[in-house]
């Protein structure tokens, strides 16, 4: 579900977490097999493969793409556009007057002035900003 940028409950917690377990057990899997590992390192098709995934594993910690190149899930410009949008603007979105969405922002504990954006509403913090834009969407 991540893969889709779709990632509702503990969906995010439980993939960060079971990734740790598959870390462990791939390190306790190599320890209890260190000896039938080490054979591998005596054959060229063994350092050949082991090479080549070293390489893979290592490419994979850079941004290979090329500068200014498009793609991805565009979910991340579209929230960095509301979040830099005055919040008159994000309330025109959620579909309620500009009042009655400030209304609704100071009822639920957000101090707001006119032509705020919503990283300056919530000082950058991304719980706050998601709590804002629930506050506005949400009917």
């Amino acid at each position: 579900m991540l893969f889709f940028h779709f990632s509702p409950g503990l969906t995010r917690p439980a993939h960060e977490w079971i990734g740790w377990v598959m870390a462990a057990a791939v390190i306790a899997h190599l320890v209890l097999n260190f000896r039938a590992l080490t054979t591998y390192f005596r054959k060229p098709w063994g350092i050949g493969i082991m090479g080549v995934s070293m390489v893979v594993m290592g490419l994979s910690l850079f941004d290979l793409a090329p500068a200014g190149a498009t793609g991805g899930s565009p979910v991340p410009l579209l929230m960095g556009a509301v979040e830099r949008a005055p919040i008159e603007r994000v309330i025109a979105l959620s579909g309620h007057t500009v009042q009655d969405g400030l209304g609704r922002l100071r009822d639920n504990g957000f101090e707001v002035l006119s032509g705020q954006s919503v990283s300056e509403i919530t000082g950058g913090d991304r719980g706050r900003q998601a709590e804002l834009i629930r506050t506005l969407f949400v009917q």
